[in-house]
């Protein structure tokens, strides 16, 4: 009979405390994401069925915080995404920062890119599991060599790390364009590695192959030659590898 009502939480006081949780939960991972799906928020907020994640998310949708929309994935398919209105994002504020946040638009969510975004929530659920400090890149990056990047992280042992989450394989002549801006944001002390991350060993190999084929590209409008100690920092990985793990 203890086990049966250790189960149920009767005390409201007791429930309204682990909602305030999930809420607080789901609501700093839209502040920094501005949008998710239900799959990923059960994770983040460590529930066990797509129901509990659901009442969560629609009990904040009542209370503002929220909103849902439906937007058209791959081959024509419905996903359903979770934002964060500005009241929700006033609300995620921490203390002593302005409530100013990205709050969610629809019409910035690209249908084009949209697995491809999912995708970098999910590295960074992993890589935040492992200790990493994860920033998604921003409308910030836009202008700067650091649009190359899905997002900069910070790995434990204070290294930084730009994350590229590659699905598909770009050609030769544009990774070495890509290589050439990565490597002179290294050189200003933007980040240490750069981390290419793809959804099996099939395209990670292609594209690890790739740039091992780049022999030359343009830097300042001048030409020149590519060997392995330019290559040193980039390092190919599957999702499903160890690669939260330092690496060196």
């Amino acid at each position: 009979m203890s086990g049966f009502t250790d189960t149920l939480i009767h005390d409201a006081a007791e429930r309204a405390r682990r909602q305030q949780i999930k809420q607080d939960k789901v609501l700093r991972w839209l502040r920094i994401n501005t949008w998710s799906t239900s799959a990923v928020l059960m994770e983040v907020v460590g529930l066990g069925t797509r129901q509990a994640i659901h009442t969560t998310l629609t009990s904040m949708a009542r209370q503002g915080l929220v909103r849902q929309a439906e937007i058209r994935g791959d081959f024509g398919s419905s996903v359903y995404i979770w934002g964060i209105t500005p009241h929700g994002a006033a609300i995620a504020a921490p203390d002593g920062e302005s409530i100013q946040a990205k709050t969610f638009e629809l019409s910035k969510v690209n249908p084009a890119t949209l697995a491809h975004s999912i995708d970098v929530q999910r590295l960074q659920l992993r890589a935040e599991q492992a200790d990493w400090c994860w920033t998604p890149a921003g409308d910030e990056f836009s202008r700067s060599a650091a649009k190359y990047a899905d997002a900069i992280a910070v790995r434990p042992d204070g290294q930084k790390v730009a994350i590229e989450v590659e699905r598909t394989v770009k050609t030769v002549k544009r990774y070495a364009d890509i290589l050439v801006a990565h490597l002179e944001a290294r050189k200003q002390g933007k980040w240490d590695w750069i981390y290419y991350l793809s959804p099996n060993s099939t395209i990670s190999n292609r594209v690890e192959r790739a740039f091992s084929e780049i022999n030359r590209a343009k830097w300042r409008g001048e030409g020149i030659k590519i060997t392995d100690r330019h290559r040193e920092p980039f390092k190919f990985f599957t999702y499903f590898d160890d690669w939260f793990v330092n690496q060196e």
